[in-house]
């Protein structure tokens, strides 16, 4: 009898231990709780008295944030293959949902208006664009042609059709 008596009171105890570390880790809790609203407060308050600070901060903070995905995107194989596939999957739904036609104008109208703001820029960045799309395309041709087997002559360069013969 003893045994279950001294079981049960080592369960009583273990439960006690237990009580107060739930009741110590709540108001912990709270005062982390407490702690972050006071913080938040504050930075609103802040925010409200110094618009302008507040607008370069937050300027700054997205162009840290800017900054750190792109140097991910460029670093990153995966992480770029994920940010283009989520493009896409907007995009797609995008069009689904307004049209293509209303689409495809948005987007003519958007490469004007980035033409009419700066035409140096939009030259260069254009320029970039078909250079990188020229090497793509050289390598997917040097690649078909290197994968594909010519099919009889007429794929093959033979010495008298290089001659002229």
């Amino acid at each position: 009898m003893t045994t279950n008596t001294n079981r049960e009171e080592a369960i009583a105890r273990i439960m006690a231990v237990a009580q107060q570390l739930a009741d110590r880790d709540a108001a912990a809790a709270q005062r982390l709780i407490d702690r972050k609203r006071r913080t938040k407060e504050v930075k609103k308050a802040w925010r409200l008295a110094n618009p302008e600070k507040a607008k370069a901060a937050k300027r700054k903070k997205q162009a840290k944030r800017d900054a750190w995905r792109k140097q991910r995107l460029a670093t990153d194989p995966v992480y770029a293959a994920e940010v283009s596939r989520k493009a896409k999957e907007r995009y797609k739904a995008r069009r689904s949902r307004m049209g293509a036609e209303a689409l495809n104008a948005m987007q003519l109208a958007a490469v004007k208006r980035r033409k009419e703001l700066d035409p140096e820029a939009y030259r260069a960045k254009n320029s970039e664009y078909r250079k990188q799309r020229r090497a793509q395309q050289k390598a997917e041709a040097v690649k078909y042609w290197i994968t594909t087997e010519p099919s009889g002559d007429a794929g093959e360069m033979t010495s008298s059709a290089h001659n002229g013969a």
